[in-house]
């Protein structure tokens, strides 16, 4: 079952502002920027932004120029995974290593059609 919204992602036209956006008018801090080419994960850079307590609550991520911002993913915390997918409820989806999205307690999940 769901437990609590992980973190939210978003697709952003400039990092930069987005970052003082979250941080000057919203009070959130900010935990880890990674410039473009820094983390593999994020090739195009990206920042790790928290309100207390997480390591990150919002991922900012620069969009593509064929990319509109926007919403890019939602990811919860889940107990009972296994049983919500063998029951053909929702579908999983963890970038490159479901495993270890599962050991961290969080997947991205839409409802299967």
């Amino acid at each position: 079952m769901l437990q609590r919204v992980g973190h939210i992602a978003l697709l952003v036209s400039n990092l930069k502002e987005a970052v003082a956006l979250f941080t000057e008018v919203l009070g959130a801090k900010v935990t880890r920027v990674y410039e473009a080419g820094e983390a593999d994960q994020l090739p195009d850079g990206g920042a790790f932004l928290n309100f207390g307590g997480m390591h990150h609550d919002v991922l900012l991520i620069p969009a593509k120029p064929d990319q509109r911002p926007g919403l890019h993913h939602v990811a919860f915390y889940v107990e009972g995974e296994e049983d919500l997918v063998s029951r053909n409820q929702v579908q999983v989806f963890a970038p490159d290593d479901p495993v270890e999205a599962r050991n961290r307690g969080f997947a991205d999940m839409s409802r299967k059609p």
